[in-house]
């Protein structure tokens, strides 16, 4: 018994430095199939969201009549999203087991009401802007996120930004630049070029300014709970936070759905009868739904299986895929200057980082 204690030690940390080895291969090089998987379900399920997303939201819906109607039930879109994310991180904790914590991970209902609030913003807000603008432009401007949520860490976390992202906000602003310098003319004729002096395009751009306030919101103090409630990051998985933070947002959700002003129908009693004309849209929402909790999935699983470094190309590929998608298959124009600037956003990180040390280089 003694001789085998002593070996349970070694056996371990051999484990630990093959897992280690295992993991810095995956981002120098060495590609297992099962990595390969993930990669491809992360570009997959969120080219899927996408497409559904600006399906749902950009489509002409035309009745038996003849009549046009437009997607307004950004709620109804919010409340589906956070059902499918609750069922998914649901099910995995029921079967994987919860932990000591349980499916609260020992975190506080309230701590959670607090990121489900700027969880709910940033997807209420940004769903709705997507009837102003479209969906490569309102992409690109979400991925700015890095911003509000580079001032959101200092003010919860008083977490000081690196000259890394300083410097990847300045690229990332600077491809914004050229993206909405460069943009297509309205001239052509096609419903999705935008014009920036339009009140409706103003409308839907402010629109993704407060849906990136809410990520400055939800994002740090997501990091804070998890430093907080989980400083040796045993008990708290990825997991707890899917399905507690879906569940708090469809409860948040779900007032907005019901409620009825005066001589209004509800949404959630719109979205029926709308569904009722366009037979369709049940299914678009349930893909829309599905794919988005697929995509976390694969990504919480990427995180665990690989390297920061493979997380964020995956990531990074997977929003340029969306943007090319939606400008071959949904009609959305991108002038070729345009791609400089949608290279330099997605890229802005890595850039960033590069800049960095190019600067720490020349003061040593």
């Amino acid at each position: 018994m003694a001789s085998a204690k002593s070996k349970d030690p070694k056996a371990a940390a051999t484990g630990a430095k093959a897992k280690a080895s295992t993991t810095k291969a995956s981002d120098e090089g060495g590609v297992s199939p099962f990595l390969v998987f993930l990669v491809f379900g992360v570009w997959g399920s969120f080219v899927v969201f996408g497409y559904y997303t600006e399906l749902l939201t950009r489509a002409k819906y035309t009745t038996k009549d003849g009549v046009v109607e437009k997607w307004t039930f950004s709620t109804m879109m919010t409340l589906a999203q956070s059902v499918g994310n609750v069922a998914v991180s649901g099910a995995v904790l029921a079967l994987a087991g919860a932990g000591q914590g349980g499916m609260t991970g020992g975190v506080p209902a309230r701590e959670y009401l607090v990121v489900a609030l700027g969880y709910m913003g940033a997807h209420k807000l940004g769903y709705a802007s997507l009837l102003y603008i479209p969906f490569p432009l309102q992409v690109l401007l979400k991925s700015s996120k890095t911003i509000p949520v580079m001032f959101g860490e200092y003010a919860v976390a008083n977490n000081k930004p690196s000259a890394q992202k300083l410097w990847g906000v300045l690229v990332l602003t600077c491809g914004i630049v050229v993206f909405m310098f460069f943009k297509p003319s309205a001239k052509k004729g096609s419903a999705s070029a935008f014009d920036l002096s339009d009140p409706s395009s103003q409308w839907g751009m402010l629109l993704v300014a407060g849906a990136l306030v809410c990520d400055g919101v939800y994002g740090p103090y997501q990091s804070k709970i998890k430093g907080q409630y989980d400083p040796t990051k045993t008990l708290l998985r990825p997991w707890h936070l899917m399905f507690n933070v879906n569940l708090w947002q469809g409860i948040l959700t779900l007032p907005f759905a019901v409620y009825a002003a005066e001589g209004q129908p509800s949404e959630l009693s719109q979205f029926i009868a709308f569904a009722a004309r366009h037979q369709a849209t049940y299914v678009n929402l349930a893909y829309f739904a599905a794919a988005m909790a697929m995509g976390n999935c694969f990504i919480y699983s990427l995180q665990n299986e690989s390297g920061a470094l493979t997380v964020t190309i995956a990531t990074t590929v997977r929003k340029f895929l969306s943007v090319l998608v939606s400008a071959i298959y949904m009609g959305n124009p991108i002038a070729n200057p345009q791609w400089i600037g949608i290279a330099l956003v997605f890229l802005s990180s890595q850039i960033g980082k590069q800049l960095a040390a190019v600067g720490k280089a020349k003061e040593d």
